[in-house]
This record gives C-alpha cells, structure tokens and sequence, in this order.
C-alpha cells in the first residue's frame, strides 16, 4: 500500500520561505547555520509547524479548536530550496502528522487529538537538569504580557507555510476570522527575548526543538489576550541541552483559553 493510499491527507509539494533571514547570528542566517555544520539557514519551526495545520484542520475539523491538543518535534531543517509537504495517517495517539521532503527526509512529525490534558508529564520536568544551564533556574517568570492579532499580522507566516485555510479569516466556523495556532509560539518566543538569561556551556545559535499546545476554545483576531510564561524544564539530551518554557493564554476576565510549551535546544560546547 502507497503512502497516498494509506494516509488520511496528504497535501501539495511546496517551497517554504524564510521569514528571519534577516535575524543575523540566528539559526535563520546563513553564515550562523554554516557554522555549526549546516548546509544553510532553517525556515523557522512556526512556518514548517503552519505547513502542517492544513492536515490538521482537514483530519479533527473546528471541534479541534474548541478542546484540543497537538504536540509537534523538528526533527530535522528545512531549508528554502527543497521542496516539502505534510502528510496525515491514523496514530496510535491520535492523529499522527508529519511534514517530509521529497526525497523523504523527515523535518517535523506530531501527533493531535482531541481534549484538553496536556501532552505532556509535568512531574518528569527538571529530572534531567544536572548542571545543565546553571545560570537558569527552573521556574523563573518572564512579564507577563498582552497581545492582540491583527489580519495583516499573520498573513506572512500564512503564506510563508502554504496555508490557505479559511479560518483564518472571516470565512470560520465562528463568523469571524481566528488566531493560528502556531502565533502563540511566535509571540511566547518574543516574550522570552525581553530578557538575557545567562545561557552557559552551549553553542549558539539556539534551535527550536519541539511545540506543545493545548486550545480550550478558539483565540480570535482584534481581540485582546494576555500571555505569562515560565521555565518549566532543562535538561540535556545526546548532544544537545535544552530548555523548555510554558506558556498560558489568558482572556480580559482571566479564564485561561490556551497552554503551551516550546523547547529550545543547543548543541553542547
């Protein structure tokens, strides 16, 4: 049985474009991916994570969106000359996804569900710490923050992915256009920029590891939203250490719409 034949989605071949290239020092630049043995800068994981949204959306529907999860690792880049697609099969937790190249490298697999339990096992958080990242504490606290999406906002990721559905913007199960899944990891990146944390004995840049997410309802555009963000593990794996930080989405009335992880990794010095 062909790939085709056994998945649930497959989506079209597509080139994924770049939108930090002009990060310089990142993973996203050239000279920095070089660096450390790459053939060349990596499309951003919320791009390649968007690239998969459509078998997502396709697969679990709008009910998704009102009491779900998915929880995405990068596993390999992708970069912007190769072309990539997602791909939808039956999981044993879920749904299972990934997004692949042509020749069949894997860049980024998942699995989605429905309900609102985390995929994740707090209690496991910090047994792996060490002396991994001295100088970041587990459970430090980043200013929690507002946001607010706006159309025009989120139209580049959109077509930087290949995403074309319709939630996005006034055509939604819910009459009015919602938030990408993927923007709340954009913007909890952003918060973890406001301040240095003394990252020690790795080698920069840093890279995007995994991203967790859990909706209890849908986030929509011109609305308000407030976001807070932690620590919650460190760790070392192979050659990489990594951290891993969580955030919730909170509405004006403090009821909590959304959580979140996304893990960063670096290779060890």
């Amino acid at each position: 049985m062909s790939p085709e034949t056994a998945a649930l989605y497959v989506g079209n071949w597509r080139r994924l474009t770049n939108l930090s290239a002009d990060r310089k020092g990142s993973i996203h630049d050239d000279d920095a991916a070089r660096n450390l043995g790459f053939k060349s800068a990596f499309v951003p994981g919320s791009t390649v994570a968007t690239a998969a949204m459509p078998a997502l959306v396709h697969c679990l529907g709008s009910r998704w969106m009102e009491g779900g999860w998915y929880r995405f690792t990068f596993v390999s880049p992708v970069y912007t000359d190769e072309d990539v697609r997602e791909v939808a099969e039956e999981g044993t937790d879920g749904v299972a996804f990934r997004v692949e190249t042509r020749d069949e490298r894997l860049c980024c697999s998942g699995t989605a569900g429905f309900g609102i339990r985390p995929p994740w096992r707090p209690e496991d958080d910090g047994r792996g710490a060490g002396d991994v990242l001295p100088g970041v504490e587990i459970g430090l606290t980043f200013e929690q923050e507002g946001f607010v999406t706006h159309e025009p906002d989120i139209q580049p990721l959109l077509a930087s992915a290949g995403d074309e559905t319709p939630w996005y913007a006034d055509s939604s199960p819910w009459g009015r256009g919602v938030v990408p899944p993927e923007r709340l990891h954009g913007f909890a990146l952003q918060i973890t920029r406001s301040r240095t944390l003394p990252v020690s004995g790795v080698r920069n840049p840093g890279m995007w590891a995994q991203h967790d997410l859990v909706l209890r309802q849908p986030l929509f555009l011109d609305e308000t939203y407030v976001m807070t963000e932690r620590v919650a593990d460190k760790g070392r794996s192979g050659r990489t250490a990594f951290l891993t930080y969580e955030f919730k989405v909170l509405d004006a009335s403090g009821t909590q719409l959304a959580i979140g992880r996304h893990k960063v990794k670096w290779l060890v010095a």
